[in-house]
C-alpha cells in the first residue's frame, strides 16, 4: 500500500493554486510571444545563437544531444509513465496507476495540438544541426520532461519510503528532464521560450491529472461516509 495518501503529499487547494499559477504563467507567456515582444524576442535569439555555437563544428557534443533527443522523445518517457502506472494497478494503488496512465495519454492529445496556437517557425541556420518538421512553440520534449518530472516527483513522495531514496529519485527525474530541455537549444531546433512553454504545459496537465485524482477521491470518500440518523 501507498505510504502516505495523495492528498498528504499535494492537496486539493494547493493542486489548484499551483494549476492556476502554471495556466496563468503559460497564457502571459503566449500571449507575449504572440504580440512579438522585442525583449523577448531578443533574449530567445541570443540563447539560441550562443546553444547553437556551443555544439556546431564538434561532431562529439552533437551526436551526444541527438542520442538524448530520441531516448529522451516525448513518446519514451509517455511509455515508462504508463508502465510505472500498470505496477502501480498491480500493487494494488488503483487511483495513482489510473491517474499514471491518464496523464501521459491526455499529454500526449494537448502538447501536440497546442503547437497550431502560434504557428511559430523553429531557428534557422544554414547548417541545421537536427530538422524538425513541425512548429517551434511548445517544445514537446519540454512537455513530456515537465511532465515525467512532475509525475515521477508525486509519485516518489507517496510511495517510497526513506527521505535519503525520495529526494535521490526525485533529483535523478529533474535532471533528466533538465538535460532534455536543454538538449532542445543546444540542437538549435527550439528557442529558450519555446523550452520553458513545454515545461510549464507539461507540469500544467501533470497537476491537472493530479487535481482530478483527489476530486474523485474526495467524492468517493464522501458517498463512502455514513449520513447522520435524522431525530
Amino acid at each position: 500500500m501507498t505510504t502516505r495518501a495523495p492528498d498528504d503529499v499535494l492537496g486539493l487547494r494547493a493542486s489548484a493554486w499551483w494549476l492556476g499559477g502554471l495556466i496563468a504563467a503559460l497564457v502571459v507567456l503566449t500571449a507575449v510571444l504572440a504580440s512579438a515582444w522585442h525583449p523577448v524576442e531578443a533574449v530567445d535569439h541570443a540563447v539560441a545563437r550562443w546553444g547553437y555555437s556551443l555544439t556546431y563544428r564538434h561532431g562529439l557534443r552533437a551526436s551526444l544531444w541527438r542520442t538524448v533527443a530520441v531516448v529522451g522523445q516525448p513518446m519514451v518517457l509517455r511509455v515508462l509513465l504508463v508502465l510505472t502506472g500498470v505496477v502501480q494497478l498491480l500493487r494494488g494503488r488503483r487511483a495513482l496507476g489510473v491517474w499514471l496512465i491518464a496523464v501521459p495519454v491526455a499529454e500526449n492529445v494537448i502538447a501536440p495540438f497546442s503547437k497550431y496556437l502560434l504557428n511559430r517557425p523553429r531557428p534557422h541556420w544554414l547548417h541545421p544541426l537536427a530538422v524538425e518538421h513541425s512548429t517551434s512553440y511548445p517544445s514537446g520534449h519540454a512537455a513530456g520532461a515537465g511532465m515525467f518530472a512532475c509525475a515521477v516527483a508525486l509519485v516518489v513522495l507517496t510511495t517510497a519510503r526513506g527521505r535519503a531514496v525520495r529526494w535521490t529519485l526525485i533529483i535523478g527525474a529533474v535532471a533528466v528532464a533538465v538535460v532534455i530541455s536543454v538538449d532542445r537549444i543546444l540542437l538549435g531546433v527550439h528557442y529558450l521560450s519555446d523550452v520553458v512553454g513545454g515545461n510549464l504545459l507539461g507540469v500544467a496537465i501533470t497537476v491537472a491529472g493530479w487535481l482530478v485524482l483527489l476530486l474523485v477521491q474526495r467524492r468517493r470518500g464522501a458517498a463512502r461516509t455514513p449520513t447522520a440518523p435524522r431525530r
